[in-house]
């Protein structure tokens, strides 16, 4: 059974003692279009090499009718990490955007960290709620507050930010992610400017 639905959310909310219980998800699907997809072939011996290491098998098929491909993992053995099923479909997340995939391997691997910010209007719903953002602010008013203020701090910190309309990734110690998810959060409060504290004082963009 192959799954299209991103069971981040749901996985993390599901409490250690009831996953015994839970049926367990195995295989994934996500959909990479055909520049990404050529950057993959080219690394696919290594990232077979480490899906496998991982206990995943992968195949790339390919669609060429629709400019798109998508990529199957599936799980071949128990490898004892409970954390495994989120780890990969991150995997998968960051093969399928505009990134070398050895970065999302080594990710996986451990010898690099990223943190997700999740984005928009429904993944902000608390937010919105907080500042009375409606959705129609959030896509004129919001959305691009976080696109630019996110673009302005890639030229200020040493980290690399990744900002699509469903998470934002950022590369870098969880410092910088807390840092960058308080950013985030200003970016909803409409009467006020988003607005950084770096050493010459506080900075408005």
């Amino acid at each position: 059974m192959i799954s299209i639905e991103d069971p981040h959310v749901q996985h993390r909310e599901i409490d250690r003692s009831a996953m015994t219980v839970m049926p367990e998800l195995t295989s994934f699907c996500t959909f990479i279009e055909v520049e990404q997809a050529t950057l993959v072939r080219k690394d696919w011996k290594s990232v077979e090499a480490c899906l496998s290491k991982h206990g995943y098998s992968c195949k790339l098929i390919t669609q060429a009718e629709f400019c798109y491909c998508f990529m199957i993992v599936s799980k071949t053995k128990n490898i004892g990490d409970l954390d495994i099923t989120d780890k990969i479909w991150d995997f998968l997340k960051l093969v399928s955007i505009e990134l070398q995939p050895s970065k999302a391997i080594g990710i996986l691997n451990g010898s690099m960290h990223c943190q997700f910010i999740p984005a928009g209007y429904e993944c902000g719903g608390p937010l919105c709620s907080k500042f009375g953002v409606t959705e129609e602010q959030y896509a004129e008013v919001v959305w691009p507050r976080i696109q630019n203020s996110f673009e302005k701090l890639s030229s200020r910190l040493r980290c690399e930010f990744i900002v699509m309309p469903d998470f934002i990734a950022v590369f870098g110690s969880t410092q910088v992610k807390v840092f960058c998810g308080f950013v985030y959060n200003v970016c909803f409060r409409l009467k006020q400017r988003p607005a950084l504290r770096f050493r010459g004082g506080w900075k408005s963009w």
